[in-house]
C-alpha cells in the first residue's frame, strides 16, 4: 500500500488528481514512438489560466484550487479518449493530443477544449469568468524530441500571454530566433550596467 501511495505521489498532482510532468512527458514520448512510422501528427499543448494570480490574490489560496480542481476536471472531459492532460505548474496545463491525422483536427479538438473550460465558474457565490492563453507545437513540424516539443509550445504559450491573453498560438520557428535575441540583448544590457556604460 505505501509502495502505491509513494508511486501515485510521484505521478499525480495531489490537488488534481492529473498526472505531473514527468508522467506527462513519458506519454508524449509514446505518443511520438507511435506516430513516427505511421506519419500521424503529436500536437503538445500548454494551456495558462490568465490572471491566475488576481484570483488568489482577491479570493484566497482555497478558491483558487477549487478554480484549478475544477479547471481539471473539464479539461479532463475535453479531450478525445486517449489523449493526455497533466498540470505542468501552478496554473499552466499541459494536454498532449495523440494520433492526429491532420493538422485540421488539433483546431477542432482545441475548439472544444476552450469552449469546455471557458463557461463562468460559481465560486463562494461569485461567477468568475476565465480565459485561457494557449500555446501549440507539433510533431514532427517543431521536433523530434520531447523537450523541444515543450520549450516550443512554452514559447508560443509566451507569445499568446505577451499579446494580452485569451488566445491560442502555434510556434513558428522565428519565436525561437526573437527569444535567443532577446535573451542576447538583456546579457548585453546587464554587461553595460555591470561596466557602467
Amino acid at each position: 500500500i505505501m509502495a502505491e501511495k509513494l508511486q501515485y505521489i510521484a505521478y499525480y498532482d495531489a490537488l488534481t488528481d492529473l498526472p505531473k510532468r514527468n508522467l506527462f512527458l513519458e506519454r508524449v514520448n509514446q505518443g511520438i514512438a507511435r506516430a513516427e512510422p505511421t506519419s500521424r501528427i503529436v500536437a503538445v499543448l500548454i494551456t495558462n489560466i490568465d490572471r491566475f494570480k488576481s484570483i488568489n490574490d482577491t479570493y484566497g489560496s482555497e478558491i483558487g484550487d477549487r478554480v484549478l480542481k475544477e479547471i481539471a476536471g473539464r479539461l479532463s472531459n475535453s479531450v478525445r479518449k486517449g489523449d493526455n492532460i497533466d498540470r505542468l505548474s501552478n496554473e499552466e496545463f499541459g494536454i498532449a493530443l495523440l494520433d492526429v491525422s491532420h493538422p485540421d483536427d488539433i483546431v477542432i479538438v482545441l475548439e472544444k477544449i476552450i469552449k469546455g473550460i471557458t463557461y463562468p465558474l460559481t465560486i463562494a457565490g461569485d461567477e468568475l469568468a476565465l480565459s485561457f492563453s494557449t500555446g501549440i507545437s507539433l510533431y514532427p513540424h517543431d521536433g523530434d524530441y520531447t523537450s523541444e516539443l515543450l520549450k516550443a509550445a512554452g514559447l508560443a504559450l509566451g507569445i499568446a500571454k505577451k499579446e494580452g491573453g485569451k488566445t491560442c498560438q502555434f510556434y513558428n520557428k522565428e519565436m525561437n530566433l526573437e527569444a535567443a535575441e532577446r535573451m542576447l540583448l538583456e546579457k548585453q544590457l546587464m554587461k553595460a550596467i555591470k561596466d557602467k556604460e
